[in-house]
């Protein structure tokens, strides 16, 4: 926009004409801008006035209320032309309609929002589920010693309902901050939602009609099916509640593909590929924009007695489920909530129904392991009350410690998040002490149950605090009936064999890939004969085979002879140190593991080791059960790092055969597509029998070409693809015209200037490899600019299409038309040679003239082809 000093319009983009609902610039040009009652409103023709007045620069970003009653949000620059008196002669405004970004912006702002709620919410649950714990447990312990009835037993049984909603509370809390446990299943919406249909039925009354839209083959998505029902309910709730009066609730499903700009718009980073769509309209009062942009918050709502947690249940669900939730609503108008969930493409799963035992008594021996006084104190009263046998740790060590002076615990119960060691490190190490040992975990930190989900642990039973005596009265009896973990137990009758690859710590490898005959074998170097014998003691002691050598030249003898999974060596020996062998041995076997053994406590020496490849390194003296820990992690890193070779070769072999498959796949894809153009080609042919040929002529003569100047074979072969349908728009122009024998009229030959346009309208939604439609659409442009459709000059044009121009100029000139006879090649390359430079790309035409004069190039060699 430019305005002269007293507001008048002096000039006037078409585009902000439009956007500021002025008419035309003529109408605009008759009116002062400072006066206009749409600019004074959103405050611009203020700005407007303020720089004219100040002659200051300035910027500003203001609601307009545009054409239709669109709603705007225009950014203004302000920049005053001042005259060498300093007067200003022109003020320039450059609008910018920045109302997409904004809206991108605010919504970027209320993920960050949400996600930071979340964060808070979830915070304050670890110190709230250990006292709800204490106050639940201690309730229940109360209730069973006391009789049924009495005022007591009353007062009680209110502190456990007002403990377990507290409970429920943080357990939506969880929900929203995506920190609850999920047992996540693969699940077919359409069956949820059918098993559902008689309670949401009793949900929204009779006064609401339900309408199901279901996809018929619904891919599955994997979810836990329980918090899904949740979500279901807490939408199809809070759509009756819209509809006071009655309506209608859809609730639809659908196949969908999400790509990134879809996320883009919604202000999410969302991974492109197949979602299942699930919708819950409403017919209802509707939302207005301030209303949704909170609707998903803790604690927000429309309704008196709402707790405001409902739809943030339903976004925290979702997004720990790896979805997305997005609502459309107006005034007036009702609602949509839609949910997006990765598409799983696996059959949907039965939920297992257990039936766990209940352990009214049991004597067995449990560990327990708590940081919290009071919890571990009410654990332990409720575990002795059943007839358990109790060792209680305040941490891991103390835990370790009493692991190792009572041996066959049956059970380890114990938190996953403590000081120092964590529940998981300490299950990974008691279970090479006690192989038979279960484990329960818990935790009442929100982010304790995506650890157990994040590792390999997701298949051991877990219990989220708070919990009731009798939930962990169940839970046990549902542990204790289950038989030891396979990966712990080995087999019946048999000692576990230890440092095979199924400790559930590690990362699962196929067997084929990692079975090895009998029980790991070990080599033990050491110069000292009693460091020999009770290394060899402890281990065999333990399920593995050992050898023992007393210096470096035994050992090599021994590993030339026999296998060994692992070399436990000593540092320093006499004549040769342990270093030394390993560096000298190691390279013949590289699937050999090596542990140091060294009395020496220097870190120089220990960063030597492990530099030259060493899995551990050990002082002495050691303990045992820091040798076990060693030797199985060892073993274990072993068959990880073996398994790994194997897998990249495996991957290594698929990726090749893959590429000769794509390979295949791509030369037959070609083919395929040569043969559809050929096709339309032959099919623009028959309507014009007058020129047959004329396009596969163009096609051979630009190949020849683009050869001769040096063009790459992949852009040949996109060039001569588009020259053999570079007259497809012909196919819009009547067959009356593209054969009549006399001079065109100018409504016809419009017509036929169309053509280059049309063509690229056609070709332009198919994915060449090469930019085939816009050669088409290029092919009678000039570079001097007075070619057609887009008047573009020079090197704006391809030099794909500059090479068409002069093969379809030299093929028309010297081929009959319906409206004269061929004038011959001369006479066609006299045309280009004329023109050069003003018409036609010189380098082109060099090249076309050599072809044709210098090496002997004839047309009619052309009908034939390559």
């Amino acid at each position: 926009l430019c305005l002269e000093p007293d507001g008048t319009v002096a000039d006037m983009s078409p585009g902000l004409v439009e956007v500021l609902g002025l008419g035309s610039l003529q109408e605009a040009r008759c009116t002062s801008l400072l006066e206009s009652p749409a600019l004074v409103k959103a405050g611009l023709a203020q700005d407007l006035r303020r720089c004219l007045e100040t002659g200051q620069p300035a910027v500003s970003e203001r609601h307009y209320l545009g054409q239709g009653g669109r709603r705007l949000r225009l950014r203004c620059e302000l920049r005053p032309i001042k005259s060498s008196d300093g007067r200003i002669r022109h003020l320039v405004a450059i609008f910018e309609d920045v109302t997409s970004f904004r809206q991108r912006e605010e919504r970027m702002g209320q993920v960050e929002r949400m996600e930071a709620m979340g964060r808070l919410s979830a915070g304050v649950a670890h110190d709230l589920n250990n006292y709800l714990t204490a106050i639940l447990g201690y309730a229940d312990l109360l209730l069973e010693s006391m009789p049924s009835h009495g005022p007591q037993r009353e007062g009680l049984l209110e502190i456990r309902n007002t403990g377990q909603r507290a409970a429920g509370l943080v357990r939506r809390l969880l929900a929203f901050g995506r920190r609850q446990a999920l047992q996540p299943t693969v699940v077919d919406l359409n069956e949820l939602i059918l098993d559902m249909r008689g309670v949401i039925l009793s949900l929204i009354g009779e006064r609401v009609e339900l309408v199901t839209s279901l996809e018929p083959a619904l891919e599955t998505v994997r979810v836990d099916s329980a918090q899904m029902e949740q979500v279901i309910l807490n939408l199809v709730v809070n759509a009756k509640e819209a509809m006071p009066t009655g309506g209608r609730l859809l609730i639809e499903t659908r196949n969908v593909f999400l790509d990134q700009e879809h996320g883009w718009i919604h202000g999410v980073e969302l991974e492109a590929g197949p979602y299942v769509m699930m919708a819950v309209t409403d017919t209802g009062v509707g939302m207005d924009e301030v209303t949704q942009s909170k609707v998903f918050e803790p604690f927000f709502s429309t309704k008196e007695k709402g707790t405001g947690l409902g739809l943030s249940v339903v976004y925290g669900i979702v997004k720990q489920s790896g979805g997305y939730i997005w609502v459309y609503s107006e005034p007036s108008m009702g609602s949509t909530f839609k949910v997006y969930l990765p598409a799983c493409g696996q059959p949907a799963e039965r939920r297992p129904r257990m039936a766990p035992g209940e352990p009214a008594r049991w004597e067995g021996k449990v560990l327990l392991v708590e940081d919290d006084d009071r919890v571990r104190d009410l654990v332990r009263a409720m575990l002795v009350r059943w007839g358990c046998q109790v060792f209680v740790a305040r941490n891991g060590p103390e835990a370790m410690e009493l692991a190792q002076a009572n041996p066959g615990v049956d059970l380890l119960l114990t938190d996953l998040v403590m000081p120092g060691m964590s529940g998981v490190e300490l299950w990974e190490r008691l279970s090479v002490l006690q192989p038979r040992m279960r484990v329960l975990f818990m935790s009442g930190y929100p982010d304790g149950t995506a650890r157990v989900e994040s590792s390999e642990l997701r298949h051991l039973p877990f219990l989220s605090k708070p919990f009731t005596a009798e939930e962990l009265r169940l839970k046990l009896g549902e542990v204790m009936c289950k038989p030891v973990p396979q990966a712990i137990a080995g087999e019946p009758g048999k000692k576990p064999v230890p440092g095979r690859l199924s400790h559930p710590s590690t990362a699962r490898v196929p067997e084929d890939v990692t079975r090895e005959e009998g029980p790991p074998r070990i080599l033990i170097v050491d110069d000292e004969a009693p460091v020999r014998r009770l290394l060899s003691r402890l281990l065999e002691g333990q399920g593995y085979e050992c050898g023992t050598a007393g210096g470096p030249d035994q050992a090599r003898e021994m590993l030339s002879r026999e296998k060994f999974q692992l070399l436990l060596c000593d540092v320093r020996m006499p004549g040769q140190s342990g270093l030394e062998l390993v560096k000298e041995v190691m390279p013949r076997y590289p699937e050999t593991a090596v542990v140091f053994v060294s009395g020496l406590d220097d870190p120089s020496v220990a960063r030597m080791a492990l530099e030259q490849g060493a899995y551990g390194y050990i002082l002495k003296p050691f303990r045992s059960n820091e040798v076990l820990i060693q030797v199985a992690n060892a073993l274990r890193r072993r068959q990880l790092e073996i398994a790994g070779r194997v897998h990249l070769q495996e991957l290594e072999r698929k990726v090749h055969e893959r590429t000769q498959e794509l390979q295949r796949s791509l030369s037959d894809l070609r083919q395929a597509v040569d043969g559809v153009v050929r096709a339309m080609s032959l099919a623009i042919e028959a309507r014009d029998p007058y020129t047959a040929g004329h396009q596969r002529r163009v096609a051979e003569l630009s190949r020849a070409i683009a050869k001769d100047l040096g063009v790459p074979a992949g852009s040949i072969e996109g060039l001569y693809m588009a020259g053999l349908i570079h007259d497809l728009g012909k196919i819009s122009v009547p067959a009356e015209i593209l054969s009549k024998p006399s001079r065109l009229s100018d409504v016809e030959f419009g017509l036929i200037r169309s053509h280059p346009e049309v063509g690229y309208q056609i070709l332009r939604p198919i994915q060449f490899p090469w930019p085939v439609a816009e050669m088409v659409r290029q092919h009678h442009e000039k570079m001097d600019g007075s070619g057609y459709p887009q008047g573009l000059r020079g090197e704006d044009i391809l030099l794909e299409a500059r090479i068409l121009v002069v093969a379809d100029v030299v093929e028309a000139i010297a081929s009959h038309r319906p409206y004269r006879p061929a004038l011959g090649v001369d006479r066609a390359l006299e045309e280009i040679e004329g023109k050069r430079e003003i018409l036609y790309d010189p380098q082109v035409v060099d090249a076309c003239l050599k072809l044709f004069r210098e090496k002997g190039l004839e047309l009619a060699r052309l009908e034939q082809g390559p």
